[in-house]
């Protein structure tokens, strides 16, 4: 029987052409994985990110709301905002260091400085901590009280806190003459103040105070996100102080 000329054109692939087809094949396929693991490493980048950011800018913005109500009193009219009880030596908005704030305002409403009424955020470790209350009413002490009256407002357990800091200045204005002076507390020492206090009929002097809070954090688990933040605060409630 003679043999069909079209099945006697019929071969295989040889080697060659064989080896060829599968180095393109895992050629595609490591194009494939490159592109894979490149997406899944950077949606990982990018929830890094997302936490960094979320924690870091929460905590700023938990300090710039309370440093705002440093020395807050409830005002009826009658209230003398010269003896506010939480502008007080022990109670005044103070720095210790450069890495912890301390302050107090009318939490409870009562009109009277309490312990419960003494706030504060600092570094502690890795993480920023805010007081609650305080065991100490003053506030030169009141960073190294027990850890009972701080808890933590970021989570060490995928952030790190490398910094942070607060810068404290002031404007000291006489209320009546108008004069004021950039960057001085209204204390003795102060052209405005001593002016004041030399005067026949003593003036109220109003200080201003602006916080300046630098934050500085990155992930645990990949030290090269990080990321910085920085804002000024302009405490609403000024500090008014009639010279003796």
């Amino acid at each position: 029987m003679l043999k069909s000329p079209l099945l006697h054109r019929q071969k295989g692939a040889s080697l060659v052409e064989l080896m060829v087809g599968m180095a393109i094949g895992l050629i595609i396929v490591a194009a494939a994985a490159s592109v894979y693991v490149t997406t899944v490493r950077g949606g990982a980048d990018t929830l890094r990110s997302a936490k960094l950011n979320i924690e870091l800018r929460g905590a700023m913005d938990i300090m710039v709301a309370e440093i705002r109500r440093a020395g807050y009193i409830g005002f009826d009219g009658n209230t003398n905002l010269s003896t506010n009880p939480f502008m007080q030596a022990n109670t005044n908005l103070t720095l210790v260091g450069s890495d912890c704030i301390l302050f107090a305002y009318d939490a409870n409403g009562n009109n009277v400085a309490n312990t419960s009424d003494q706030f504060g955020f600092k570094k502690n470790g890795s993480v920023v901590s805010m007081r609650f209350g305080g065991t100490a009413p003053s506030t030169s002490a009141g960073c190294s009280v027990g850890n009972d009256s701080w808890e933590s407002i970021t989570d060490d357990n995928s952030i790190i806190v490398d910094t942070l800091t607060f810068a404290l200045t002031y404007q000291c204005l006489n209320s009546k003459t108008g004069a004021g002076s950039a960057n001085q507390a209204c204390a003795t020492g102060n052209a405005i103040y001593d002016a004041a206090s030399a005067a026949a009929v003593k003036s109220d002097l109003v200080e201003i105070r602006n916080v300046t809070i630098t934050l500085v954090g990155h992930h645990k688990d990949d030290a090269l996100t990080r990321m910085s933040l920085s804002q000024s605060v302009r405490v609403r409630n000024d500090r008014i102080q009639t010279v003796p």
